[in-house]
C-alpha cells in the first residue's frame, strides 16, 4: 500500500472561502478481485471501487489538507494494511490512517543563502605548515609501547621481591620478542607473554644454535615460537597465582 502525492492544488470557492484540497493517490497492492475504499472524508457514507491498474488497485481523491481514517473492503472483508499507519476505534477495528499535506517544494536558491561566510585564515591560529621534508620520515620500526617486555628490563637479583615482577602492559601480551645478538651464531633469546585468567606467564627461551643460513634461523625461530606456546599454556594452567617467569635454556 502506498501513496502518492500531487503537487498541484485545487481551489474550490463556498461563498467567500476558497478551500485548497490536495489531490492524493490510494493504492492496494496486495491480493484481492474487487476491492474497494471507505474513509472519514464523508463520514463513512460512500464506497467508492478502486480501479485495477496492473496487480494493484487504485483511486485518486481530492481531499482538503487534514487526517482521515479508511478502510478496504476486499472480497467482501474488511482489510487494513501495514505499509500505512493504522489506529483502534472505539469498537476495537483498525482503520488506516491517510495524513494529507500540502506540498512544499524545495528552494534551493534560498538553502543557499544561509551558507556561512568563509573564516579567516588567521582565525586558525599561528601554527605553521608542516615542511615537505616532514611528510617524508618513515615511521618506527617498533611502536615505543611494545618495548616494555621483560627481555628489555633488568631482573632484580637479590632481595625479598625477586620474584614479584612488575604488571606487564596488556600490549605486549601474546608478542613473540627475538633478540639474535651480533650474529646469527650468538645466542638467540625468545620471550612470550600470556594471560591466563588474572595470571601473566613469561616464558624466555635461552638457545645456543650452531651457524645457520637466515632461512634455517627463522625456520628455527618458528619451532622454538611453537614449543613455548605449547609450554607457556601448560605453566599457566599449573602456577597458582601472581606473575612467574620460566628460563629455559636449550641446547642444539
Amino acid at each position: 500500500m502506498t501513496l502518492g502525492y500531487e503537487p498541484g492544488l485545487y481551489a474550490f470557492s463556498h461563498g467567500n472561502v476558497v478551500e485548497k484540497k490536495i489531490p492524493a493517490l490510494i493504492v492496494w497492492s496486495h491480493e484481492g478481485t474487487n476491492v474497494s475504499v471507505e474513509g472519514s472524508w464523508d463520514n463513512w457514507t460512500s464506497r467508492e471501487p478502486m480501479q485495477k491498474v496492473g496487480k494493484d488497485f487504485t483511486i485518486m481523491k481530492v481531499l482538503p489538507c487534514g487526517v482521515y481514517q479508511l478502510k478496504f473492503l476486499v472480497d467482501g472483508k474488511w482489510r487494513f494494511t501495514a505499509e500505512m499507519p493504522a489506529v483502534y476505534d472505539e469498537r476495537g477495528q483498525v482503520s488506516n490512517v491517510l495524513d494529507v499535506q500540502e506540498y512544499v517544494p524545495e528552494n534551493l536558491d534560498g538553502i543557499a543563502a544561509f551558507d556561512p561566510p568563509r573564516s579567516p585564515d588567521s582565525s586558525y591560529g599561528d601554527d605553521s605548515m608542516p615542511a615537505p621534508e616532514d611528510f617524508s620520515k618513515e615511521p618506527p620500526l617498533l611502536p615505543p609501547h611494545l618495548q616494555l617486555t621483560l627481555l628489555n628490563g633488568p631482573c632484580p637479583l637479590d632481595g625479598p621481591n625477586q620474584g614479584n615482577l612488575s604488571r606487564p602492559p596488556h600490549v605486549i601480551l601474546n608478542h613473540t620478542y627475538v633478540d639474535r645478538g651480533n650474529s646469527l651464531s650468538s645466542v638467540m633469546t625468545l620471550g612470550l607473554t600470556h594471560r591466563f585468567r588474572s595470571k601473566f606467564v613469561t616464558v624466555v627461551l635461552i638457545l645456543f644454535i650452531p651457524p645457520v643460513t637466515a632461512r634455517t634461523f627463522w625456520q628455527f625461530a618458528a619451532a622454538a615460537f611453537d614449543f613455548a606456546d605449547e609450554f607457556l599454556m601448560s605453566m599457566s594452567a599449573a602456577s597458582s597465582g601472581g606473575r612467574s617467569s620460566y628460563f629455559v635454556p636449550i641446547f642444539w
